[in-house]
């Protein structure tokens, strides 16, 4: 056995040896068919997310950090490609999108498709040159 395959073999045992205690201190390996604890589960499960898109003035303030300035900007930024945008657009700061962006969505429909589609087409037309010669 050359010294690479030695190696290999020595991190695999080790590795083996030290998953074995762990798996045998597992609640969940240790009881098959049981669910698991609490600690296991979706941290966020217990918050609906709020879509920022359409959600009302007094649904935006339950989010932390979100008073009533904050959910008027928000309302007036509309529509959201990403939650994300919330950041970019200087809509709130980075500390506070920290606080909620495991409980906001920037779903889109149609109607806000369309919406993002024309803001897009009227950034990419003022910014391309004019293509007619002046005289």
């Amino acid at each position: 056995m050359n010294r690479g395959n030695f190696k290999l073999m020595v991190m695999l045992v080790s590795l083996l040896l030290g998953a074995g205690p762990s798996l045998a201190n597992d609640p969940v390996a240790s009881q098959p068919g049981k669910s698991p604890p609490s600690k296991y589960r979706h941290a966020h499960a217990k918050y609906k997310l709020v879509n920022i898109n359409a959600a009302s003035k007094s649904e935006l303030m339950k989010l932390p950090g979100i008073h009533a300035a904050e959910a008027d900007r928000i309302i007036a930024g509309r529509p959201f490609g990403s939650k994300a945008w919330l950041v970019t657009k200087l809509i709130i700061t980075e500390a506070v999108y920290d606080g909620l962006k495991d409980r906001v969505v920037a779903k889109q429909d149609k109607q806000t498709l369309d919406i993002l589609l024309k803001r897009n087409n009227t950034v990419a037309a003022k910014a391309a040159p004019n293509s007619a010669p002046k005289k």
